[in-house]
């Protein structure tokens, strides 16, 4: 049984959180936001709109397991300054999918309608108006914030 959940937990921390329908269990209301990036939050709406050639959106999750554990790391990152990084609830307007290859096919789109959430926690990269990094998985995120 101990196996049974040690697995289950490296897997949750592998492969992120799931997708919204775990979301829709807690109203947004609950959400604590970052409060140490708070200026820095946007809506999924405006994921193009903003003003750097060259930022970051990170979706996340109070529910994720994997959220929480970079959390730290991810608004230190933030607050450096040595990325623009922007934080996204997810809300109704995030796409969610279970379809990993119609996530992955968010690279290089350069419309909203055509970025999907996989998990949370999801990092994107945009490189003038462009998706030009899809990063959905703990480990990786992690790794590029250590290269900062």
């Amino acid at each position: 049984m101990k196996r049974l959940f040690c697995l289950a937990s490296a897997m949750l921390i592998l492969t992120g959180c799931s997708n919204k329908k775990e979301e829709e269990k807690e109203p947004s209301y609950v959400e604590p936001h970052y409060q140490e990036v708070e200026e820095l939050h946007i809506e999924w709406p405006t994921l193009f709109s903003q003003p750097e050639s060259k930022y970051y959106a990170y979706v996340y999750a109070v529910t994720c397991s994997p959220c929480s554990s970079l959390r730290e790391k991810i608004t230190n990152a933030a607050k450096s300054g040595k990325a623009k990084i922007y934080f996204v609830f997810p809300s109704d307007d995030v796409p969610f999918t279970e379809d990993l290859d119609q996530a992955m096919s968010s690279l290089g789109a350069t419309a909203i309608e055509n970025v999907y959430c996989y998990s949370t926690p999801t990092l994107i990269e945009i490189t003038d108006k462009t998706v030009s990094l899809y990063t959905r998985d703990y480990y990786e995120i992690e790794t590029f914030l250590e290269s900062l």
